[in-house]
């Protein structure tokens, strides 16, 4: 028997259906640069279910098309970040969005942990594709051990290590020119590398917080450095 589950009242306008749309071109740019920027496949990943909401906002039936392939996108996104990151060298190939994809493999990512496997298995369930399911199942659970993700900055260094960063993104209204970053509120992110079955600490980057600069992890960056 099938039931029902009335969700709350959600108006629906243009401005919801033209913001999924732009999420999914987002998405759809950023695979097609995976294959250059393998280390940016968990920020797509992101963006995916993002755009995944987005469509279900405007069709919570899941009833047409675009929805779908948002799903599927989503769905072979989260399967490849782990392929990447769980292989030991060289590389991986990967549909994604209609294309076989020969994705670079990637030092381990925190974002690659038991919470997004579950989201990733969870989408490969609501695809049917038993194939990316068996493969997820395959990964070690100790490769799923949870690493410390991003800290504020001031509690990595000290409070006012914020305005010791500095670095510049590409204006979306002039791309031949760039905005200074505002580290303030911002982030440092950790970068594991797996050495004899372990994870270690590799490198460190900081962000921006999320929603003050229009791309952030993305390759908008340019000169960061600590004074």
């Amino acid at each position: 028997m099938t039931t029902n589950i009335a969700r709350h009242d959600f108006p629906e306008n243009n401005e919801n259906q033209m913001q999924a749309e732009r999420l999914s071109e987002s998405v759809i740019k950023d695979i097609d640069e995976i294959e250059e920027s393998s280390d940016l496949i968990d920020f797509t990943f992101t963006t995916s279910l993002l755009a995944l909401r987005a469509h279900c906002l405007v069709d919570p039936r899941a009833a047409a098309v675009e929805t779908w392939e948002a799903a599927v996108n989503a769905m072979q996104l989260g399967s490849a970040l782990y392929a990447a990151t769980n292989a030991s060298e060289g590389t991986v190939e990967c549909r994604i969005n209609r294309k076989m994809r020969v994705i670079p493999t990637i030092e381990p990512l925190p974002s690659a942990d038991a919470g997004n496997w579950l989201t990733a298995f969870w989408l490969a369930i609501i695809c049917r594709d038993q194939a990316r399911m068996t493969q997820l199942c395959e990964i070690p659970p100790a490769r799923l051990s949870e690493l410390p993700t991003e800290t504020p900055i001031g509690q990595v260094l000290e409070a006012s290590a914020e305005k010791r960063f500095s670095g510049f993104y590409r204006d979306p209204a002039n791309p031949s020119t760039f905005k200074q970053v505002d580290f303030t509120g911002g982030t440092i992110k950790p970068v594991y590398k797996l050495q004899d079955g372990n994870y270690v600490l590799h490198t460190m980057f900081a962000n921006p917080t999320p929603g003050r600069h229009p791309q952030r992890g993305q390759k908008w960056t340019k000169n960061l450095q600590v004074s």
